[in-house]
């Protein structure tokens, strides 16, 4: 028996008039266990091992056997939440929404008919092809290049040193993927693309990351408020001459922890961690167990 089981909504929409309209040509609403849904959520490399983008799997089985035919590569998909299945009267909640890659169905070795998707954040309009207005950066501060490149998506996790450095050197990019390619390595550690919030379109945000400019952040998150299920697990990697400390937690799923939060928790030894996310993950199921799984970097990392 189940601790806890969720309820999932899926929409799926064909074109921007959809959206707008809210209108989605397919909706699908689980309720107790039918039709069976796994999503699993990750972080995939993109163009460079520093820039992490969040995907997403979707698994529906034995769809009918037409399922598949109205819909096409790059249809927007919404995908909510419901805890407890039992309570009629709790809201769905947003857990993310993507662009759809080719639609694959196949029949399954039991006999079951999967139908499976990849949902990605990013598309070749909303990245690869997006031209800046702005494409000459000397001169400016490093947190004014990144608002101009990103309005409304940037989430800047950096030291206001950094923040503030004035960029000299030859800086020009005529779209996104340039703008990013020439950040990475010299002015930032790590960008992720995570889930932005629910409106229209598709939403993005870019978060930018400098690890040794954390330390002043005073907002954290508790992870046993999120039902931990079990103690955070050590990872020591070795740089140079540093020793570099992460931790791997699992929890009950919730989209209240995303990538740049502060966090902390308690470990074996009774030792407050203080930390801040760097890479999460999900597998999501309504007839099995839903877990957030969250790679954490330790703030008292010395760089």
């Amino acid at each position: 028996m189940l601790l806890f089981q969720y309820d999932f909504k899926i929409e799926f929409y064909g074109t921007d008039s959809d959206i707008r309209n809210h209108q989605p040509k397919l909706t699908i609403e689980t309720r107790y266990g039918a039709p069976v849904v796994h999503i699993v959520i990750s972080s995939e490399n993109f163009l460079v091992s520093a820039l992490q983008c969040k995907k997403a799997q979707l698994r529906l089985f034995n769809m009918p056997l037409n399922f598949n035919e109205s819909l096409r590569r790059g249809d927007i998909v919404r995908i909510y939440y419901k805890k407890f299945t039992y309570e009629d009267d709790l809201a769905y909640e947003f857990i993310m929404s993507g662009y759809l890659g080719a639609p694959v169905d196949f029949d399954f070795e039991n006999g079951d008919f999967i139908c499976q998707y990849e949902i990605y954040l990013l598309s070749y309009d909303t990245f690869f092809n997006k031209k800046l207005d702005v494409k000459d950066y000397i001169g400016k501060s490093l947190h004014e290049a990144i608002n101009l490149a990103f309005p409304d998506q940037a989430v800047i996790n950096m030291s206001l040193q950094d923040r503030e450095r004035i960029i000299s050197e030859s800086f020009y990019a005529s779209t996104l993927k340039e703008f990013v390619e020439k950040l990475i390595g010299r002015y930032v550690h790590l960008i992720f693309v995570d889930v932005g919030d629910l409106r229209f379109k598709v939403d993005t945000r870019f978060v930018f990351i400098n690890f040794d400019g954390l330390l002043g952040q005073k907002v954290y998150k508790r992870l046993e408020d999120f039902a931990l299920l079990f103690v955070p697990q050590r990872e020591v990697r070795f740089v140079g001459k540093s020793i570099i400390n992460f931790w791997n937690a699992s929890l009950f799923f919730t989209n209240k922890i995303k990538v740049g939060d502060c966090v902390q928790f308690v470990d074996r030894y009774g030792r407050s961690v203080k930390a801040v996310v760097q890479e999460t993950g999900a597998s999501l199921s309504n007839v099995g167990d839903c877990t957030l799984k969250l790679r954490l970097y330790d703030e008292s990392n010395v760089l």
